[in-house]
């Protein structure tokens, strides 16, 4: 994998092999983890073609396939699959990988994008109280993301995309009793969790 970050992006980059893939998403899942952890909103695109990428340059028409995917099609803070990376990892030479469902979410009324939660998605037996600890200041950035920028409705949006998205989670897996669901259709001032995370805007 190569890696290279300027400004506010990161260019990642592996071969288009099965394990280039699966190396790729999990350390992308990894990244949103400790993103998220942090309160740092990001999106952008994952695609496949020419590139060339090395400690000293980065170019090709996959950089601005990714770019453009990001900036017009992913409104919301999620990383998005290009038809033909989900296409490789739907395919039987990438099954033995099982990166769907785990990571790419495959929404029939949406673009294919990856799993905000695929560092804990199909965790069986008893929760370590590491992932319980992670998602609940989740939980609590959200919360006071929305009580932000409640007057900052597409930025608002942003927060209210994520908790939907946790929300679903926590559902998913019986959380409930350890984990509030966020509150979305009354004012979020006077019904979002009580918490006191570290808070930071969001641009």
């Amino acid at each position: 994998m190569e890696a290279t970050a300027f400004s506010d992006t990161v260019v990642l980059s592996v071969p288009t092999t099965p394990e280039g893939l699966s190396h790729m998403l999990q350390t992308i899942a990894d990244l949103s983890a400790d993103l998220l952890s942090l309160n740092m909103l990001f999106r952008g695109a994952i695609v496949k073609g020419k590139l060339l990428h090395t400690t000293d340059a980065i170019f090709g028409p996959a950089l601005i396939a990714a770019y453009k995917l990001e900036t017009n099609v992913s409104f919301h803070p999620r990383i998005m699959v290009s038809s033909e990376v989900y296409q490789d990892a739907a395919s039987s030479a990438f099954s033995s990988k099982r990166l769907i469902p785990k990571h790419i979410v495959a929404d029939p009324h949406d673009v294919p994008y990856l799993n905000l939660f695929a560092k804990w998605d199909g965790v069986s037996g008893e929760w370590l109280s590491e992932a319980i600890q992670m998602l609940t200041t989740l939980q609590g950035i959200i919360a006071a993301g929305l009580i932000d920028n409640a007057a900052s409705p597409p930025i608002a949006e942003k927060y209210k995309w994520i908790a939907r998205k946790l929300n679903g989670f926590v559902r998913k897996y019986g959380l409930r009793d350890r984990i509030s669901e966020i509150p979305l259709d009354a004012d979020p001032i006077a019904s979002a969790p009580s918490t006191t995370p570290a808070r930071k805007k969001s641009s």
